[in-house]
């Protein structure tokens, strides 16, 4: 038994795991807002709970790893599953080693979205009128602040993470990730649901101000307000690679894709203040009817 991470027709995985790991699909299960059920040919993501003996072995069949010093994630050129190799006797930063495990094995999620035009963002997700508005900023700058501050029917679907994936018709779609942060520092049955989609209309970057305004950005700021913004997100899997080349490969391709987004999304900066109404200007940027 696993639980289904269904993003689309072409991004979708089975969790699974040894006896030992059946704690990180229930985490995984309550966090995400998964369903449970059984295998049906999706590629695999499975958690093995110290495994060394297998180690030589998978290496002999060319399978190679990221090291993660709390977890080994297992990857093949051959084959879309990946292991997630938990090691519970190493911990990350002083912290819970079973969050930490559970958002390394979305590392072949965020790869796989990355080499497909999409990527993981700094960002909270606001819904509107079935729209996605996108407000980014670095840690501890406003996001969770908007978010508590917007008033219906402005809606927040998360504070802190979100996975722009790109479909087969070229339209960019949002989904609400889980704020990792929370999980880590206190522990909660906290839910997302991060199978949940909304088309982008439009992405905001933060300028703490004591006056609410939008100012449109050019299209070689918005990329580089992108790249930074997802850069930020994928910097806890580069910090502890053991793999030079494949984060030279991915921040490559965020950039590329960051300049590609630029084309088709709108990018402002979003000057807030504590006690302001900001929404109302984003509303007039992207010619919201109340």
């Amino acid at each position: 038994m696993g639980c289904k991470l269904f993003l689309d027709d072409e991004n979708n995985w089975w969790i699974t795991g040894d006896k030992d790991s059946a704690r990180f699909i229930e985490k995984m299960s309550v966090m995400m807002n998964l369903e449970k059920c059984t295998w049906d040919s999706s590629p695999r993501i499975i958690f093995l709970s110290n495994r060394d003996i297998y180690d030589a072995e998978l290496l002999r069949q060319g399978w190679e790893f990221q090291d993660y010093r709390s977890a080994y994630i297992w990857y093949h050129k051959n084959f879309a599953d990946i292991i997630c190799e938990t090691k519970n006797d190493e911990v990350v930063y002083y912290l819970p080693d079973d969050y930490w495990n559970i958002c390394f094995s979305l590392w072949s999620v965020y790869r796989k979205i990355i080499n497909n035009g999409g990527m993981p963002f700094h960002s909270a997700l606001i819904e509107i009128g079935g729209q996605g508005i996108l407000i980014s900023a670095p840690s501890n700058t406003g996001k969770s602040t908007c978010c508590r501050r917007i008033p219906s029917p402005w809606k927040p679907l998360c504070d802190d993470e979100v996975l722009i994936v790109l479909d087969k018709q070229q339209k960019y779609f949002a989904y609400p990730f889980p704020t990792w942060s929370s999980y880590i520092s206190n522990p909660s049955d906290k839910s997302y649901n991060v199978q949940h989609s909304v088309p982008i209309s439009a992405i905001f970057f933060i300028k703490q101000s004591k006056i609410d305004k939008v100012t449109p950005l050019n299209k070689n700021q918005a990329a580089v307000f992108m790249y930074g913004s997802s850069a930020e997100t994928m910097r806890r899997y580069w910090v502890l690679s053991n793999r030079e080349d494949l984060i030279k490969g991915q921040r490559l391709k965020i950039f590329n894709n960051s300049v590609e987004m630029s084309k088709c999304i709108p990018a402002f900066q979003l000057e807030a203040s504590l006690d302001g109404r900001f929404w109302e200007e984003i509303g007039k940027a992207i010619n919201l009817n109340f």
